[in-house]
């Protein structure tokens, strides 16, 4: 799989809440021992980022983006490395994004 890291145990939640329950369920997540996929919304992908870092989430991170497109991308790193693709514009914010979340 193009994560970077093991998925063999894996969950898939689809689109997380936009507001009731996004807090809760994002610091469930960055808990869990198996890797956790989502969408996120290229309207929202910078604020969860910072969302985790505010949540103190210290492992991987799997972005893939426009999917089975001309531009797909997969790329995995830190929180800060993923965060630093954004601001240089390694990861352009446009597209659709799968984001893939797996603890230390």
């Amino acid at each position: 799989m193009s994560a970077g890291f093991d998925t063999t145990v894996f969950t898939f939640l689809g689109f997380l809440p936009q507001k009731k329950g996004r807090q809760t369920l994002l610091k469930k997540i960055i808990q869990e021992d198996h890797a956790v996929f989502f969408y996120e919304s290229v309207h929202r992908i910078e604020k969860l980022l910072e969302e985790l870092r505010e949540y103190g989430f210290q492992g991987k991170i799997s972005i893939s983006r426009e999917i089975s497109k001309l531009f797909e991308q997969h790329l995995t790193g830190s929180l800060e490395e993923i965060t630093e693709l954004f601001k240089n514009g390694t990861i352009p914010v446009k597209g659709e994004f799968v984001i893939g979340i797996k603890n230390a």
